[in-house]
């Protein structure tokens, strides 16, 4: 039997940041390593930092699907793409302001490990902690399915945030469901429910 792997939820690489420099790339070599069919190159990466891949029980062979073609959406799915990626923006530029107005007053999210924040406390707890903790902060969605109405929609993706914490690169990545509604003609996010990490 083929054992699967997974990241830890966060990898602290044992390594400065003037030797990996690009903290993103790092992040996502890191991530590569570790989803059971890594090459030498990336091997020899996570040998170099001194980062663990944890084994993990076989969940039926699970998998993330591929990314969603973006030529192929229609113009709503495109709008509701472009709202993730204002958001993704946003946390990365750690501006709480545009951040706040792109949540709904009822927004909900829940972390993994069944966290359940409301939007003052996300805001107040959550976001103003993440944006304390890391440096060169790195947040990408990767949409892999786009289910919606007239006035709602369900997107499902894969996740990857870290950046630098106390000058050293980690990360935890996962799948996870983003809720929208449409309001005035925008779609703005209510509802975040992150998994764990992901299962290859």
């Amino acid at each position: 039997m083929i054992k699967r792997i997974r990241i830890f939820s966060f990898l602290y690489l044992l390594a400065s940041h003037a030797s990996f420099s690009d903290t993103n790339t790092t992040l996502l070599e890191m991530e590569n390593a570790c989803i059971g069919k890594p090459d030498a190159a990336k091997t020899a990466t996570l040998s170099t930092l001194k980062a663990e891949c944890r084994p993990s029980v076989n969940h039926g062979g699970a998998a993330t699907p591929d990314a969603l073609a973006v030529d192929k959406l229609s113009t709503d799915e495109q709008q509701i793409l472009a709202a993730i990626i204002r958001y993704t923006v946003a946390t990365k530029n750690k501006d709480a302001n545009a951040l706040a107005q792109l949540i709904t007053n009822d927004f909900v999210i829940i972390q993994p490990g069944g966290n359940a924040w409301d939007k003052q406390t996300y805001m107040d707890v959550g976001v103003a902690h993440l944006m304390a903790m890391f440096t060169e902060l790195s947040l990408d969605i990767i949409p892999v399915r786009i289910f919606s109405t007239e006035n709602a929609a369900t997107v499902v993706g894969s996740f990857r945030l870290g950046g630098l914490h106390m000058g050293k690169p980690a990360t935890t990545f996962g799948l996870g469901s983003i809720s929208l509604v449409k309001k005035n003609d925008q779609w703005l996010i209510q509802h975040i429910h992150n998994s764990g990490m992901q299962v290859y």
